[in-house]
């Protein structure tokens, strides 16, 4: 079984972005003949001009895979050259009889000629070994009620049926929004998992559509409960009432992560003197990628272009850690420019001034 390629850099513009048709090299040999990994599209990441987005298909075959096992070459989960859009989902295993769509994120630079297809992030997949030929159907929504992966909230209802319209294999659906239980009571529901809400503002939409009509905001640091991803978008209910889609990387099922990073900034924003100096202790810290020190903040490290691109997890450190953060990609890897990954937008750049002073 083969990788897909995709070329970026000057070879681009003379060979054509074609779907799972080059070689590339080989999975591992425990692999063989349980995985099928096909390029699906190589494009221009919106609202990043120094990146780029690979979709890739993955199908297993008779054994579950996990996640991990899938690299190829030098690019491997959370390095700074292959990049997982929606790692965030934290689901390391691919069950057995399984399809899922994801996304691959990386440079848009001649430093990197190559797309590896390396596996992260998931889809609602079809799970059914009974389903013979139709293993690889994705699952549409609604879910089955009956599959315990993907409970039915109270108060959701697909897009284009009326509220209190009966579904085939539902119960009747109440036509008034339903109170939703104490939060403690919703995250204990079968099924369902704690995630952390990190952007601010965060929009929930009726449906999985930019498009769809907006249901309300959540803040950022509020939990959620998430009970059915589908290709890039999260369903959830919030203790506030609020049930329907988000973006997926707007949330993470890490709840320790922003203490977690917080805390490395802490330990760094002590080391670091007030007149913006670079003392010994930060200077040994060097040789060490930001990307290995702080991956769960780290998204993309270029510092061919001086720019660093960080997940959500930004929203989630406070003004002294942010300094931290920029002092220590500046002193280190020659980085002025902070932008944010699901965007593009840049949170602070070269006109942000020098080296803060903390």
């Amino acid at each position: 079984m083969v990788l897909a390629t995709c070329i970026v850099g000057p070879a681009a513009a003379a060979r054509p972005q074609t779907a799972g048709t080059q070689r590339l090299a080989t999975l591992p040999a425990s692999l063989e003949g349980r995985v099928e990994v096909a390029l699906l599209s190589c494009d221009a990441y919106a609202g990043a001009r120094d990146l780029r987005v690979a979709r890739v298909r993955i199908r297993v075959g008779e054994a579950e895979v996990q996640l991990r096992d899938l690299h190829c070459g030098a690019f491997e989960p959370h390095s700074e050259h292959a990049l997982f859009l929606n790692a965030v989902d934290g689901l390391g295993l691919l069950p057995a009889h399984s399809q899922r769509v994801v996304e691959v994120v990386f440079p848009a630079s001649p430093r990197y000629s190559e797309c590896r297809c390396v596996v992260g992030g998931s889809t609602a997949m079809s799970r059914r070994p009974e389903a013979g030929p139709e293993w690889w159907e994705e699952e549409t929504f609604a879910p089955d009620p009956t599959d315990e992966a993907f409970p039915e909230g109270p108060a959701w209802e697909p897009a284009g049926r009326e509220p209190g319209t009966q579904l085939a294999g539902r119960p009747p659906q109440p036509a008034a929004p339903v109170a939703d239980p104490p939060l403690d009571d919703v995250l204990a529901e079968p099924g369902l998992r704690r995630e952390l809400v990190l952007r601010p503002a965060t929009v929930v939409r009726t449906r999985p559509d930019s498009s769809a009509a907006v249901v309300g905001r959540l803040a950022a640091t509020e939990r959620i409960s998430v009970f059915a991803v589908d290709q890039g978008w999260k369903k959830i209910r919030s203790a506030r009432g609020f049930e329907g889609w988000i973006r997926s990387d707007a949330a993470t099922s890490d709840l320790e992560a922003p203490a977690r990073v917080g805390a490395t900034l802490d330990e760094l924003a002590l080391k670091l003197p007030r007149d913006g100096t670079l003392p010994e202790t930060l200077a040994t810290a060097c040789p060490l990628s930001a990307a290995d020190a702080l991956p769960e903040l780290v998204f993309a490290l270029l510092p061919e272009i001086h720019t660093v691109y960080v997940t959500n997890l930004w929203y989630a450190l406070d003004d002294v850690q942010r300094d931290a953060f920029h002092v220590w990609v500046q002193s280190c890897h020659e980085v002025h420019r902070i932008v944010e990954m699901a965007t593009g937008a840049e949170l602070r750049g070269e006109a942000w001034g020098d080296r803060p002073r903390l």
